[in-house]
């Protein structure tokens, strides 16, 4: 029972630093976005694209066949797998 009880909490501290990562990765180029504008002479829909369509077509792209492998798997294979390509998404 202590085993499984120390795994539950290892298994929470691991997905919350996934989840940290994640949100810092989507987040940090709008932080940017000010730097990035007047450095690169980028227009607002330049910008925009920058910002939302690279991570629309990831998650579009990737979402499918991490979503075969889970359903094909026990699931467990599959979890660090996803959670890398997703806490190293390019926006």
């Amino acid at each position: 029972m202590t085993e499984h009880r120390g795994y539950s909490w290892y298994a929470l501290g691991v997905l919350t630093a996934v989840y940290v990562l994640n949100f810092l990765d989507r987040t940090l180029i709008y932080i940017l976005f000010t730097p990035i504008k007047k450095e690169m002479a980028f227009s607002d829909l330049q910008l925009a694209l920058l910002g939302s369509t690279s991570f629309v077509i990831f998650y579009t792209l990737l979402g499918i066949p991490f979503g075969r492998l889970a359903d094909r798997g026990r699931g467990k294979p599959s979890s660090p797998a996803a959670s890398r390509s997703g806490a190293s998404s390019p926006a």
